[in-house]
């Protein structure tokens, strides 16, 4: 999951943003949710109907709370999961546009479309070895003289 600047499990980012200002009570709802049930990288993948029935939601009322949060560039929905992103790297204005656009879509649309391949979680100790031994072999050259 995501790494937040507050001990709170929702980033302060999230009001001092002024997200709390431009949502509806239902895409709030579904950010907390999103939020509280997905694994360590945010993702989660709970079905529209499953979400539906425990936020209480109509389906309009679900597309619109998708599509705004989408448009606000905190999740992004890439069936069948859902992703919390980030607060701390705020996504660009054409991204949001480009994944709202896609939300947005129709499912026919959705079909034709080419879909945007997952990433994979980073292993994070498998990340710090790696670099503690690129470091460990740049000391070496250095104290050798070869670095310069």
């Amino acid at each position: 999951m995501r790494n937040a600047r507050s001990y709170s499990i929702v980033d302060h980012e999230l009001y001092h943003g002024g997200y709390l200002h431009r949502l509806s009570h239902e895409a709030m709802a579904l950010y907390l949710f999103l939020v509280v049930v997905g694994d360590r990288d945010g993702r989660s993948f709970y079905g529209e109907a499953t979400l539906r029935e425990i936020l209480r939601l109509e389906e309009a009322g679900l597309a619109l709370a998708r599509s705004a949060l989408v448009g606000e560039g905190l999740i992004d929905v890439r069936k069948p999961y859902w992703w919390v992103k980030s607060l701390s790297r705020p996504a660009s204005a054409e991204e949001a546009r480009r994944v709202a656009n896609r939300s947005a879509s129709g499912s026919a649309a959705r079909r034709e479309a080419p879909q945007p391949q997952a990433e994979e979680p980073v292993d994070r100790e498998a990340a710090k070895a790696r670099l503690r031994d690129i470091l460990q072999a740049l000391g070496a050259r250095r104290s050798r003289g070869e670095g310069r």
